[in-house]
């Protein structure tokens, strides 16, 4: 289900919460993390929706990957786990980067992921 990422729509958004069983939430590397976008993942959380975060228009002029991972993680949740590096030289290029001990470190900490990925 699409909802609308605009402040006017939050409502909207978070109506349709309740039929979720996971989410994805996009987020502008442009834009970042905006006042909606905190108000959809707390609420995400509060459900306990389990949510990947997806960054877009990384392809943009002056885009800075790094300040906008330490953006989620100061504003949103420091369990992240980045999955793909990406490098926008001349060529752009996608490496994917799964960190198993990063995984572990992250799940041992929570006993609700702990069952849920052992289960």
């Amino acid at each position: 289900m699409d909802t609308p990422g605009h402040m006017d729509f939050l409502t909207e958004a978070y109506r349709a919460l309740s039929v979720l069983d996971g989410a994805v939430l996009v987020i502008s590397a442009k834009d970042g993390v905006q006042a909606q976008t905190r108000i959809l993942f707390h609420a995400l959380q509060k459900m306990n929706i389990p949510t990947i975060i997806f960054i877009n228009k990384i392809d943009q002029n002056g885009i800075d990957l790094q300040r906008v991972y330490q953006s989620i993680k100061d504003k949103l949740t420091s369990d992240m786990i980045v999955m793909q590096e990406v490098s926008l030289s001349p060529q752009i290029s996608m490496t994917d980067i799964s960190d198993l001990d990063k995984w572990d470190m992250i799940i041992s900490g929570s006993d609700e992921l702990l069952e849920r990925y052992v289960a």
